[in-house]
């Protein structure tokens, strides 16, 4: 039985660190993915890409 409690304790770790990463992920690709849509609907121009005169 502590043996096995010992493994589950393990596992429930080690998913709640895969959780943390996924959600760290998760969350940076949806921050990426709003700037883009927002920048292309927008037009706005990246700083150092202004067209020249």
């Amino acid at each position: 039985m502590f043996l096995a409690s010992g493994i589950w304790f393990e596992f429930g770790e080690a998913a709640a660190c895969l959780g943390i990463v996924s959600l760290i992920g998760l969350l940076g690709a949806g921050i990426y993915w709003l700037r883009r849509s927002f920048n292309e609907h927008y037009e706005v121009i990246p700083r150092g890409k202004e067209k020249q005169p």
